[in-house]
């Protein structure tokens, strides 16, 4: 089929959605179909064997566009519907892969055509505004309200994980919402010569976040556990991650609780090196506080055979259970627990590992993303076929 994959996201950049878009249209290609990708006008230029890649045109002001709600992204998003009403004149689209907010112009520009749609549902799009602003917050009932007609509307949906499947499934028939995990990245992954050990005394254990430094993630609340630890605990954190700003705030919070000789901060490093730095690690942390999409490294996380310490939300719990992880409450003080009883039972995070590792070569590895794909665009098929 001839697939527009539509991904208001700058592209590419090392983060989760545009991985997970670039992997989802190498995948449509190993499966035969015709890809082409629109994206915003910013990111990196990288190799996509047998996809088009097409950008909005050049917005000189715009430079960059952050995570999470801008008026930057209000402005291209506008540009995309504009670039996506042009391609939908110019060419026949047997789909239009719509991820996150593009969902909306690409099922009002397609209303009166053959073209289908699927709605790439990586978060709940009202959830999200409604906890970036506060205007957003007292219009959430009608920020739900467009967000379920769009699930209604759209021909799939295709969730990243349980919970949004169960938000699409409230609002539409069950064979027509369809679960797409991530997998564990395998992008390009290049050895690292650095030595993350060097950063820490000979007995401690090395215990490594990679991630941004957004409050949700709840790293913040990882280093106010610190100092809770006692002095038979011997673990060090190293955190890779985090801009500039979110470092210096970091960085104060650690020397204001007295604990800089529990953490280093590491600062950003390649994504394609993330295998390596995550192979170096004795325990691997998630301390997120919110949230109910499962985020990608988890699966990274799970991949590498090292124990995992997750906070018991749903983000985690859709993926990771007390056999395959230590599940902690989200204080200070249960996190410090949980990250004391990993460092001191050499049993516990053994069995951990395997059991994770185990979980994720059978349920989400690249072979069973090319399954579940693959099972999406043949329902694709069948409904064009009988025209419902």
């Amino acid at each position: 089929m001839q697939v527009l994959v539509v991904a208001p996201q700058p592209f590419y950049e090392e983060r989760g959605t545009p991985i997970a878009v670039r992997q989802m249209c190498q995948t449509l290609v190993t499966l035969g179909h015709t890809v082409d990708l629109l994206t915003y006008h910013v990111g990196q230029d990288v190799d996509l064997p047998g996809i088009t890649h097409i950008r909005i045109r050049s917005l000189g002001w715009i430079t960059s566009v952050p995570i999470g709600f801008s008026m930057k992204k209000i402005v291209c998003d506008l540009f995309v519907a504009t670039k996506l009403r042009q391609l939908l004149r110019l060419k026949q689209y047997d789909v239009v892969h719509a991820v996150e907010e593009a969902v909306f112009p690409a099922r009002w520009l397609t209303r009166n055509t053959s073209t289908r749609v699927v709605y790439d549902m990586d978060s709940l799009l009202s959830d999200q505004l409604a906890n970036a602003n506060r205007l957003f917050a007292l219009g959430a009932p009608s920020l739900r309200a467009a967000e379920n007609w769009a699930i209604r509307q759209s021909d799939l949906v295709v969730a990243v994980c349980d919970a949004l499947a169960d938000a699409a499934l409230a609002q539409k028939q069950a064979d027509r919402v369809f679960l797409l995990p991530d997998t564990p990245l395998e992008t390009d992954q290049q050895p690292t010569e650095e030595q993350l050990r060097t950063y820490l005394a000979k007995d401690e254990a090395l215990c490594l976040y990679v991630g941004n430094l957004e409050r949700y993630q709840g790293v913040q609340r990882l280093i106010e556990a610190l100092p809770l630890l006692d002095s038979e605990t011997r673990a060090h954190v190293l955190i890779i991650g985090g801009n500039d700003g979110d470092i210096a705030d970091t960085r104060a919070l650690i020397d204001s609780l007295g604990c800089k000789h529990r953490v280093t901060l590491l600062g950003p490093r390649p994504v394609q090196q993330l295998q390596s730095y995550l192979e170096q690690a004795d325990i691997l942390l998630s301390p997120r506080l919110t949230g109910g999409n499962t985020p990608m490294k988890i699966y990274s996380y799970m991949a590498a055979g090292k124990p995992i310490l997750a906070t018991r939300i749903s983000s985690h719990t859709q993926v990771l259970d007390s056999t395959s992880s230590e599940l902690v409450n989200t204080d200070a003080a249960a996190m410090a627990s949980g990250l004391t009883r990993l460092v001191h039972d050499d049993q516990l995070r053994s069995t951990l590992a395997a059991n994770a590792k185990q979980k994720v070569e059978a349920e989400y590895s690249l072979s069973r993303f090319k399954e579940r794909l693959a099972a999406i665009y043949d329902r694709l098929a069948a409904l064009r076929v009988a025209g419902g």
